[in-house]
């Protein structure tokens, strides 16, 4: 059985860009340098989050069967996602960042005031942006960044 291809594509001869280090200075601070080696190098004792943080459930050391997958999609119209828009640009805020505020608010609204004050939400972000990358050049120019939300900064934004 032949396995050959009956079309063959010619990819162009451009040149790849640079690695990510060499477009952008990615530096860090001494300040986070060193509380990275000594949480690596000290007991966990020393090395503890934030209290009342939640970051999702804990993961069982065993699994006797795999739990069903629960997901849930949100269909949002055309009006809606356009007011999302527009009140998130009011803010000088993403789409993104507002989602996840919506999100950590319904977290907030089912999990206990009393054992819980913090959720921390992690999402990626597009930096392409700070980096010398022309337009018709491919990079995967993602990062990732995390934030805290606060139980009483939301109550306090509420109005409750």
């Amino acid at each position: 059985m032949d396995q050959s291809p009956d079309l063959l594509v010619n990819s162009p001869a451009a040149a790849l860009l640079p690695p990510l280090e060499e477009l952008h200075p990615i530096s860090i601070s001494w300040i986070f340098f060193i509380k990275t080696v000594l949480s690596a190098m000290l007991p966990s004792v020393f090395n503890k989050g934030p209290a009342k943080l939640w970051t999702g459930h804990s993961v069982p050391s065993t699994l006797t069967s795999f739990p069903s997958p629960k997901y849930r999609t949100l269909v949002c119209s055309t009006v809606t996602t356009q007011q999302l828009v527009q009140a998130s640009r009011m803010e000088h805020a993403s789409v993104t960042s507002a989602l996840q505020c919506l999100l950590a608010a319904e977290r907030f609204d089912v999990l206990p005031e009393a054992q819980i004050e913090r959720i921390k939400i992690d999402g990626p972000i597009l930096i392409r942006r700070f980096l010398d990358v022309g337009e018709g050049q491919m990079t995967n120019a993602i990062a990732q960044y995390g934030y805290i939300h606060d139980r009483s900064t939301l109550s306090h934004v509420s109005g409750e």
